[in-house]
């Protein structure tokens, strides 16, 4: 027999969790990617940085 429910109940509380699982990641991954830029800026001379 084919049972399927329309919606089971901890569908919403998934849906959430994997939406909150991708913004975690993306604010992890611009996190790194902002330190490492900011650390390579402080680690050239003064006068060699680029116009931004």
């Amino acid at each position: 027999m084919n049972e399927q429910s329309p919606d089971p109940p901890d569908t919403a509380d998934s849906s959430e969790a994997s939406r909150a699982r991708k913004l975690a990641a993306v604010a992890v991954a611009a996190m790194v990617v902002l330190s490492f830029l900011l650390g390579q800026r402080h680690d050239r001379p003064p006068g060699l940085e680029p116009p931004l």
